[in-house]
């Protein structure tokens, strides 16, 4: 575990790991990530964007940053496919997300930001 009170992430990872990562998956469309990403990624390694990046097909050192959009994945394939393994228990991706209520904006981004939930999602009362 990194305590970020304690060390930054770079020295923790690299610690970890005894100096980066050959493969990094950064989901949060976070500059600040972003370059974090960069600076762990071992010589060869690769790094993939899910958000907001459309970096360069290469990096220094042989490496490799991918923008992915929606996966590449064919939808008439991969969301039955996604459904077989939720009915199996082998996708429980209903605990991905958390609901809250308009009214709770505020906790759903302070939830997001340190990670209590992965996809806050809010609810719009009728008045």
């Amino acid at each position: 575990m990194i305590d970020t009170r304690h060390e930054s992430v770079t020295e923790g990872i690299r610690a970890a790991t005894g100096g980066g990562v050959d493969y990094v998956v950064e989901t949060t469309g976070s500059d600040r990530l972003y370059r974090l990403a960069v600076v762990l990624l071992n010589p060869e390694g690769a790094a993939a964007y899910l958000v907001g990046e459309n970096g360069p097909n290469s990096l220094p050192g042989g490496r490799r940053a991918l923008s992915i959009v929606q996966g590449d994945a064919v939808p008439q394939a991969f969301i039955p496919k996604l459904i077989d393994f939720y009915g199996r228990g082998l996708f429980p991706f209903d605990r991905l997300e958390k609901f809250y209520e308009f009214g709770q904006i505020n906790r759903a981004i302070a939830d997001a930001r340190c990670g209590r939930t992965i996809k806050p999602v809010l609810r719009v009362s009728e008045a």
